[in-house]
């Protein structure tokens, strides 16, 4: 009928989709994981973006950030794929059996990545304004891999 509103139908955000409740440990455990592939997918979106300016600005003065930047969500990766390591971990089945090392490579791949860049800014560009923080991101990086010493 002309006139006539639609009555509103409130549809649950992302935000109270993922939220936690208490007591419903097998229901969190589940929306954890639901925000992991959300946030994963995020990151390589960014990534995508990331290495078309860097291919962009390659030479510029904006390249040491580019790159910083792209270690930057190297670990924030390796966060991710550490919570997916955990995950199997706590599952059990054949995820259990799976030798510690080969579960943390992806996590230890991607710190690597970032140690790998970090390295590079600090070789190729020496006059960078923020190689204070590189230089600390660099320590922490090591620190994650357990390389004490060269932290």
């Amino acid at each position: 009928m002309p006139g006539w509103a639609k009555p509103s139908v409130k549809h649950p955000s992302v935000e109270d989709l993922l939220r936690f409740k208490a007591g419903d440990e097998n229901g969190n455990d589940l929306k954890a994981s639901k925000t992991e592939v959300l946030v994963a997918a995020s990151e390589t979106k960014a990534l995508a973006q990331l290495n078309q300016l860097l291919k962009k600005y390659k030479g510029t003065h904006l390249e040491p950030d580019l790159m910083a930047r792209k270690a930057e969500i190297f670990m924030r990766q390796a966060r991710t794929a550490r919570f997916f390591e955990i995950h199997r971990e706590t599952e059990g089945g054949a995820g259990s059996l799976t030798p510690s090392v080969i579960k943390q490579e992806s996590s230890k791949n991607k710190v690597t990545m970032a140690i790998d860049l970090y390295k590079q800014v600090q070789k190729n560009f020496p006059n960078f304004q923020l190689l204070d923080l590189i230089y600390f991101n660099t320590g922490f990086a090591y620190q994650h891999l357990g390389q004490s010493d060269q932290a």
